[in-house]
């Protein structure tokens, strides 16, 4: 219970973060507002990416619920860091290159440094 209340205390600060920057410049028109999730999705350590991408996307689907962010809808795009350093960092690349706004990042720091 104590890591789905913090994985959502990450949502919402993100949100903020996203909220503050000014969302309108990240896009146009009603495109998504997407967020990133890194996290190990497969590996050793895959049922903690498991309740991770669980949490954050209960939280997103209460949002666009809700009428989303300044009307526009959240997108979680999930990266798969396998809990490995150099996964996280390709999945910080893919996260660029997709156009993240903003990024719930793994919780590793071995594996958070390279990203």
């Amino acid at each position: 219970m104590r890591d789905r209340r913090s994985y959502l205390i990450l949502v919402s600060l993100t949100l903020i973060l996203v909220l503050g920057l000014g969302v309108n410049t990240f896009g146009a028109g009603n495109a998504p507002i997407k967020i990133g999730l890194q996290a190990p999705v497969t590996g050793q350590w895959a049922y903690e990416g498991e309740m991770a991408q669980n949490c954050v996307q209960i939280v997103a689907d209460e949002i666009n619920a809700q009428g989303g962010v300044l009307g526009r809808e959240i997108e979680i795009v999930v990266g798969d860091d396998q809990c490995m350093p150099k996964q996280g960092a390709l999945v910080a690349q893919r996260m660029i290159s997709e156009k993240v706004v903003a990024v719930i990042g793994t919780y590793g720091s071995s594996v958070t440094e390279p990203a």
